[in-house]
């Protein structure tokens, strides 16, 4: 899915149960410091979601893939110099092992998300369906600039470094994502 800014808004409306607050949970907070703890899920605040319930929403029911890997991308646009960066977060699951769920992000500094000349992408050959990891950090290693980090403390100083520059660093950040 995509979803599309004007002038840095949005309205989102939809039915009960229709994903609203599990966007905002996932999208900005988790997208941007990578926190895969329960309360980064729950949408309420609690510990009844998981970051193994997003990927496997279903459980252990019916067939299903032996791993499951999910990507949030957020593409930003500089507003005085019109520099474009691109932030990744990743999370893979295996299937029965909700405890084993890794998270791997990106900061992809002068991309743009998408096909064509400067642009990054995490489609694959299949339709609908993303890269799988290797290819995700393959892709990510092959840019000039671009960061790759598996710690949530990494990623939150690549994102720091390149779209906020809070002169507290990460504890600035994490400090407007708990508020």
């Amino acid at each position: 899915q995509e979803l599309w800014f004007t002038d840095g808004r949005a309205i989102l409306s939809g039915q009960n149960g229709g994903g609203k607050s599990m966007l905002m949970a996932l999208g900005l907070p988790f997208a941007l410091e990578g926190d895969k703890s329960a309360r980064r899920f729950d949408t309420l605040g609690g510990k009844e979601r998981s970051p193994y319930g997003v990927l496997y929403p279903d459980g252990e029911a019916g067939d299903q893939p032996a791993s499951r890997t999910g990507y949030i991308v957020w593409e930003w646009e500089h507003s005085g110099n019109g520099q474009w960066c691109c932030t990744v977060a990743s999370l893979r699951a295996r299937k029965g092992d909700k405890h084993d769920v890794t998270f791997e992000g990106a900061v992809i500094p002068g991309r743009r998300y998408g096909t064509g000349d400067g642009h990054f992408t995490l489609d694959s050959d299949e339709p609908e369906t993303p890269v799988d990891i290797k290819e995700f950090r393959k892709r990510v290693r092959a840019v000039e600039g671009a960061t790759l980090a598996d710690k949530k403390k990494d990623f939150m100083r690549a994102v720091n470094g390149t779209l906020f520059h809070y002169a507290g660093g990460t504890d600035d950040l994490a400090t407007l994502f708990d508020l």
